[in-house]
Formats: structure tokens, C-alpha cells, sequence
């Protein structure tokens, strides 16, 4: 199946690893790839064997699975990347109606042919960690973390080499040289993804450049978003900086009910209290990209424009309050409205 637009890189894995081992591949259009309902009824219909989604359409197809009693048992594997894996409990549950299936948590940037690591998830769901880690490097790829001052560490930015780099960007001599960089003679490209290293190999925390200096607190997103998240066993959080004239904070975007003040007072317990977000929104779902990722724009844009007409209509109202008092004072009446 080719989920992704041609305008997304990983849509070169769709076709080219499906042609060239001499297998058909399907195509989606626009309109068809957003509608979650057709896009299982379609993977059914036609026994698609393998599937390249974003974590958040997994979830959304796993969802729909459950609700629809609809299994696509011809299914043997499932590739994801693009965002932070979260293994959900819809995921867990639709999946383990699938014995056998096969859950590849990829990862890699465009500069670095598209993908450069793989974890593979298989047998009980269960058994599967909620957030799982990027795994090794493929054949042919070194992985290597450092700190600010380029050593090696433990935590920190992840760095590419091997012979699956790009030569550059082009026309763009600046960006290619801030970006791939020699190290011990050796080239490196700077993926600016945060990460650690475990024993279970590289863990993706979030973007370097996602990092926040707020009420002088510098921090990390994925931090408060694993911290709602594990509370309220959800599997995706989206936590926004939102600057709001001379106003700066943080917005938490929750597709789930949840009690406010639980919540912070919990969050309050595992977080300095200056990176608590000042807001939690509750929303039906995400918007997303074309690409099926999270659009955190689209997001903080109708949480200002929602906020902007919540502050108009209690101007108004309290204008028109103002009015009926003094028409009450002017024509002696206990009670008036603005209906009269």
C-alpha cells in the first residue's frame, strides 16, 4: 500500500521495496487516505500484505478495528516512523487479533536515505514496551550521541554517518555546512533529534530544537507529554508553546476527558512547576498533516482564534450589562433585559 504523498520521503520505501521484489502495490488518493473508515475496508479488500503508517494512523486504524469487528487478516506487516512510536492500549488490542503481525519501528531522516534505524516488534503486544526504542542502526550506519561540546554521552544529539548520507543540500552551502560536519575525520550528519542511549538501544525523546527556555527553565516537550500521557494512559499528548501577544506559555492538547485539577496537581508532583503547562485543553482528535503527523500550527492557531472569541463575547456581554443598568436607573424598573 502507498499511504504516503510522493511529496514524503518514505513513499520512495512504499514504492521501490514493493516494485522491486516484484509485488503490486496499491495507491490511495487524497481524500481516500484521510478517511479512516475506507482506508481498513480497503487494506481488507484487497489483502494488502504490508503497510508503511504514522504512529497516529495506527492508532486510528487499530481504533477502527475494534469498533467495526473488522480484522485484515492478509496483513503481516506494519512499518511506522515519522513521530514518536507510542504502543496505545487500541494498538494492543486490535493487534493481538493478528497473530503473527509484524510491528517495525523505523526511523531516519530524508539527508540520510530515509531510513537508518529499525526495532522489530513481534509476538504478545502485551509483552511490548509503550514506548519503544529506535533500535540499532542498519547495516552500513554508525550511530553516535553527543553532548553541546561534540562528545560522546550518554544523552544528547544523535549523529549519523555511513555511506547512505547525502552529499549536501543544494544551492544551500551554509545549511550544508551547519549540518553535516567532520568529527576525527569522519562525516557526520547532525539530526538534531534528542536521545539517550539504553540497553535496549536509542531512545527518541523529542527535537533538540523543540527545547524551550521558559520563566528561565529550560525543557523538553516530550518530558510533560510522557507525564500526561502515563497519567491519564493515553497514548499521544501534544503540549504546545504558544506566544500570545507579549504573553508566553505552554498549552496541553488532550484527546481525552480528564479532571484539571487532578491533573495538575499531579504533573506538579513530577515536574518543576515551571514547566507545568498553564492550559489543558480537551479536543476530539488532531488535526494532522498530509502526512498523517500531528499539526502543531493548525493546533495553537484555533486554540488563539477560541480564545480571542471567548474574550469578545464576555466584552460584549459585559458591555451589554453595563447598558441595562443604566436604562434600569433611567426608567426606575427593578428588571430589564436586553430582550426588552
Amino acid at each position: 500500500l502507498q499511504y504516503s504523498p510522493l511529496s514524503f520521503d518514505p513513499s520512495l520505501l512504499e514504492i521501490l521495496t514493493t516494485l522491486l521484489n516484484g509485488k503490486t502495490l496499491f495507491l490511495l488518493d487524497t481524500k481516500q487516505r484521510k478517511d479512516i473508515s475506507f482506508l481498513l475496508t480497503f487494506i481488507i479488500a484487497n489483502n494488502i500484505e504490508r503497510i508503511f503508517v504514522p504512529i497516529a494512523i495506527l492508532n486510528l486504524l487499530s481504533e477502527e478495528m475494534l469498533d467495526s469487528h473488522k480484522i485484515p487478516t492478509a496483513l503481516r506487516e506494519i512499518n511506522c516512523g515519522g513521530d514518536r512510536m507510542v504502543i496505545s492500549e487500541a494498538i494492543r488490542l486490535a493487534l493481538k487479533k493478528m497473530p503473527g503481525i509484524r510491528v517495525n519501528n523505523q526511523y531516519g531522516p530524508t539527508e540520510a536515505s530515509i531510513m537508518v534505524t529499525n526495532n522489530i516488534l513481534i509476538g504478545n503486544p502485551d509483552q511490548w514496551p509503550q514506548y519503544p526504542g529506535l533500535g540499532e542502526g542498519i547495516e552500513g550506519v554508525e550511530l553516535m550521541v553527543v553532548d553541546e561540546k561534540f562528545e560522546k554521552a550518554d544523552k544528547g544529539e544523535l549523529l549519523l554517518s555511513g555511506d547512505m548520507l547525502a552529499r549536501g543540500y543544494r544551492n544551500r552551502a551554509e545549511l550544508t555546512i551547519e549540518k553535516f560536519i567532520f568529527l576525527n575525520g569522519k562525516r557526520y550528519y547532525r539530526t538534531g533529534d534528542l536521545v539517550n542511549r539504553e540497553l535496549n538501544g536509542i531512545n527518541f525523546l523529542g527535537r533538540i530544537d523543540n527545547q524551550l527556555k521558559i520563566n528561565g527553565v529550560r525543557l523538553e516537550r516530550g518530558e510533560i507529554e510522557n507525564a500526561i500521557a502515563q497519567f491519564l494512559m493515553i497514548p499521544q499528548v501534544a503540549v504546545e508553546h504558544v506566544i500570545d501577544k507579549e504573553l508566553s506559555y505552554l498549552v496541553a492538547f488532550i484527546p481525552s476527558r480528564f479532571n484539571n485539577i487532578e491533573l495538575k496537581k499531579y504533573l506538579l508532583g513530577q515536574l518543576p512547576s515551571a514547566i507545568v503547562p498553564n492550559d489543558f485543553i480537551e479536543v476530539s482528535e488532531f488535526p494532522l498533516t498530509s502526512n498523517g503527523k500531528i499539526n502543531h500550527r493548525l493546533l495553537i492557531e484555533n486554540y488563539l482564534k477560541q480564545k480571542n472569541a471567548s474574550a469578545q463575547s464576555r466584552l460584549k456581554i459585559d458591555s451589554e450589562n453595563e447598558i441595562v443598568d443604566v436604562f434600569k436607573k433611567v426608567l426606575g424598573l427593578s428588571y430589564l433585559t436586553d430582550e426588552n
